[in-house]
């Protein structure tokens, strides 16, 4: 019995090795046994098909992206067909091979970045293409023919804009359909137009409306103020009118602010922080034209190879979008100049940034204008920012010094000017809608020259006439435009110099304060040499950034340069073109042309107004003098909206001078009329040119007539 249970038991044992050999055998085969191939390349939509699923906040039926039904563009992006994505949220499809993908479309809410990201793997995931935003709005059909990208597995995303995502349909295609985008079954939506006053909570619409309402609230408090005056009952409920005047005064300083909302997302504004702390800590380094290449050249060193070496960045030699290969086939353009451990704390810096920045924003970051202040903003920069770290508490702390420096300036109005002077000033700072937060709030040290000038009329007003010209040459070595504020002290000057041939008819307060300014501006300039760490050849590469900037219109730009070459047949909304690397060319040269046709006519207002001006100041006081060479940088300058705060300083001359108050408060209400209107940046802000250019003019007129008419009669006119 005993041997005939080993031998049950031995074939047992080799039966059931028997199974596991033939398992694993038939295991293997089927392992070894070929892929199914990928369908041949077709022009259908490859969404086709596919079960997507989500994660995060996403809702709506998430397979009616590829449903071939969409609305009429400019339909409301609230509409229900469509999916929502939160900001958190992503839309994942498994296309069940790798998959080439060569261009796409997609219909989603227009004010807003939608980016397309691959995977081999489904866990490492790279930037296969975004979708920009566009004009005007509501849902809006956004294509791209350019596309090089392969993967099995898709996620899509949604960042930028107001945080108010939809995706109506969407189309990826291995080879390109015709008609492209292809025809879809048009839905009926109820409402055509995006009414932003019916959104959930704060946003630029509805902060310029409050503005609104404060505004024509204060122009009437003020009328009233200034009527009372008039009449000789000026202090006629004089404390409840400070008391509403100073409230609404407090709700225009709150307004810029968004009412303490910042961004409505965030406090910091990262792509500012990132130009101007990483070009200030690093400018020994990188100059005026390395900040984007040597972070494109980082973001490959730290595995983000394929995004950098799909990147198109700009070239600050010469002020063109380029691919990235030139700078990554040639790293020693960028690194020669750092040591290993600068470079290793250069990229330890940067992956903040790049940590708290979507992929596809961080990607077109880098096609901006860089890091252009002048070189005593980069010593400032260097030295205030040594003290700050790279952590999101730090950043905070450094970005709020923005809001510090600007209330100590208007506690410097307050001491000079008085409370009429400084509720008038907060009015139209608060309420400016060209500087508002939205283009350089939550930044780095970007009000610096705002304070320093501010600060500077001030001390001119309170007869400190050495302290002003020191802080008016500070203002002017941080940003150079203020340089136009010393024209009409100069101008003084020169009156009395040039009869007598000699500096002797100027009096003590005016040798004091040019000799400030010139002593002033010479001890920047030395400090500066070293404080850059690259000597001379910092101001030789800002000459030739500034060259560059003043050769390239801008779509926020203002002023009378821009006004005068407007045309409404040449707008970036039919020139715009995606297909070139900067869509933007054509734009800017028939810019160019428009301009020069004209450039005589620009040169004879600019000399009439200069005229205006030599006849306007010899009567004025030298702080007033001074502030009125706010008038002239719009003339002068094609600058970027968001430094028209610069505008503040007329309101200091108006505060007691009724005609010129209302004026103020008048265009300061026009410019806000640019949220509710003018849908592409270059013809809101060529209305933003007329409103400003007609302030100046009508400004410095009515200044000249009435120190004209005082000077003859002796009498306020």
């Amino acid at each position: 019995m005993k041997i005939f249970r080993k031998i049950i038991q031995i074939q047992t044992t080799l039966f059931f090795l028997l199974l596991i050999l033939s398992s694993s055998a038939l295991f293997a085969a089927k392992k070894k046994s070929p892929p199914q191939p990928a369908p041949t390349c077709t022009d259908q939509n490859i969404l086709k098909g596919t079960t997507p699923t989500s994660t995060g906040d996403v809702t709506g039926i998430l397979t009616n992206i590829f449903d071939n039904q969409s609305y009429a563009n400019s339909a409301f992006w609230d509409l229900p067909n469509v999916v929502k994505i939160g900001t958190d949220g992503a839309v994942l499809f498994d296309l069940g091979h790798e998959t080439e993908i060569h261009s796409g479309w997609i219909q989603a809410d227009n004010n807003d970045i939608y980016t397309l990201s691959g995977s081999l793997d489904g866990s490492s995931y790279q930037v296969i293409t975004d979708f920009q935003p566009t004009m005007p709005m509501g849902l809006q059909t956004r294509v791209n023919t350019n596309i090089q990208g392969k993967a099995r597995y898709l996620k899509l995303t949604a960042s930028d804009g107001d945080s108010w995502y939809s995706v109506s349909e969407m189309g990826l295609y291995c080879q390109t359909p015709t008609p492209f985008p292809p025809q879809t079954t048009i839905l009926p939506s109820a409402k055509t137009d995006v009414k932003p006053s019916e959104q959930k909570g704060l946003n630029d619409y509805k902060v310029t409306v409050y503005k609104v309402y404060i505004g024509i609230a204060f122009v009437a408090l003020f009328a009233l103020h200034l009527y009372l005056k008039k009449i000789g009952k000026g202090t006629y409920l004089l404390s409840s009118r400070v008391v509403l005047m100073g409230t609404l005064a407090f709700l225009a300083y709150s307004s810029y602010y968004n009412f303490y909302n910042w961004h409505f997302q965030n406090d910091i504004h990262s792509w500012e922080v990132y130009h101007y702390y990483m070009g200030s800590k690093y400018f020994p380094e990188l100059g005026y034209h390395g900040l984007y290449e040597c972070t494109t050249l980082a973001d490959q060193e730290d595995g983000f190879a394929a995004r950098a070496r799909n990147r198109r960045l700009r070239d600050h030699r010469t002020n063109t979008i380029r691919p990235a290969s030139y700078i990554l086939d040639n790293p020693s353009l960028c690194k020669n100049d750092f040591s290993a451990m600068r470079w290793e704390d250069f990229k330890k810096d940067l992956k903040w940034f790049r940590g708290v920045m979507a992929p596809d924003r961080w990607d077109s970051m880098q096609k901006d204008h860089g890091y252009n202040p002048p070189p005593v903003w980069t010593t400032l920069g260097r030295v205030v920012g040594s003290f700050y770290k790279t952590t999101t508490a730090d950043i905070r702390a450094l970005v709020h010094l923005d809001m510090t420096i600007v209330l100590f300036a208007f506690a410097m109005i307050w001491w000079a000017f008085g409370w009429e002077g400084c509720f008038l000033a907060l009015i139209v700072w608060g309420l400016n809608y060209a500087s508002r937060y939205y283009w350089i709030g939550g930044a780095f040290l970007r009000y610096s020259w705002f304070f320093a000038f501010m600060t500077g009329i001030a001390l001119l007003k309170k007869q400190k006439h050495i302290a002003g010209g020191f802080f008016m040459a500070l203002s002017t070595s941080i940003t150079i435009f203020p340089v136009f504020f010393l024209v009409g002290p100069f101008f003084q000057a020169f009156q009395k110099i040039i009869p007598a041939r000699s500096l002797k008819p100027l009096s003590l307060n005016q040798r004091k304060f040019l000799g400030s300014v010139i002593v002033s501006g010479l001890l920047l300039l030395a400090i500066s040499l070293p404080g850059t760490g690259r000597g001379l050849d910092a101001y030789k590469e800002f000459a030739h950034v500034m060259t560059n900037h003043m050769n390239t219109p801008l779509t926020n730009n203002m002023g009378l340069k821009t006004l005068m070459a407007f045309r409404f047949d040449k707008v970036g909304e039919k020139l715009y073109d995606n297909h070139r690397l900067d869509p933007f060319e054509v734009w800017k040269q028939e810019r160019r042309d428009a301009f020069d046709a004209v450039k005589p006519i620009y040169l004879g207002i600019l000399v009439l107004f200069l005229f205006l001006l030599w006849k306007t100041v010899p009567t004025l006081e030298i702080w007033e003098a001074t502030a009125l060479g706010c008038l002239l940088i719009p003339l002068f300058n094609e600058l970027t909206c968001y430094y028209y705060s610069f505008i503040t300083a007329a309101a200091l001359i108006a505060y007691r001078r009724p005609r010129l108050a209302l004026l103020m408060l008048g265009a300061t209400l026009a410019w806000l009329y640019c949220e509710f209107n003018f849908g592409w940046f270059d013809v809101k802000y060529t209305y933003a040119s007329l409103v400003g250019v007609l302030l100046c003019g009508s400004f410095l007129g009515i200044l000249y007539w009435e120190e004209k008419t005082k000077l003859s009669t002796g009498k306020k006119p």
